[in-house]
């Protein structure tokens, strides 16, 4: 089975985006892997007017989505 790549997921959200504005998309970039005690960055693309990264249920951080333009942010 081929796993779809986050170019393709991307992509797709700039375009539902744009074809179907009421349903906002988002996917969390890279994968999650990690040895214990790895710390990194994560990066969100959105089509949504702001994005909020919970991790067992505490805010992460909050980023409004500049205006005519979609998320691509590290939190």
């Amino acid at each position: 089975m081929r796993i779809l790549k986050d170019g393709y997921y991307a992509n797709k959200i700039m375009w539902d985006g744009w074809v179907d504005v009421e349903r906002p998309g988002i996917h969390i970039l890279g994968h999650w892997n990690y040895k214990d005690g790895v710390v990194k960055n994560i990066y969100v693309v959105s089509s949504a007017e702001k994005v909020e990264l919970l991790v067992n249920g505490k805010s992460k951080g909050l980023v409004n989505r500049p205006a005519g333009s979609y998320l691509l942010s590290g939190i």
